[in-house]
């Protein structure tokens, strides 16, 4: 843990170094969400809306919601990123 200040205390001709360090050390919280009744954790599903079941990881990709027509105001296309573009030139 790095100090917060440094310096000395000197009583005549003795000096004593003094560090000063922060009294509480902050620590991340992991908050979970809990089952309002029975307090068990709640977990994540993938879940295909089209064919009403559990994907699983590998049979997911990623896409871009984009309005079409007034009829159907929302359709996912695939894509493959490029790679890394620098924007700094």
């Amino acid at each position: 843990m790095k100090s917060l200040w440094k310096g000395s205390i000197a009583f005549g001709l003795v000096n004593i170094p003094v560090k000063l360090y922060s009294a509480v050390e902050q620590k991340p919280l992991k908050i979970r969400l809990l089952h309002k009744d029975k307090l068990s954790p709640i977990r994540y599903k993938k879940w295909c809306d089209a064919c009403t079941e559990e994907v699983s990881q590998d049979e997911i990709v990623r896409g871009i919601e984009s309005p079409r027509t007034s009829t159907s105001p929302s359709v996912m296309k695939s894509f493959t990123p490029s790679g890394p573009k620098n924007p700094r030139g």
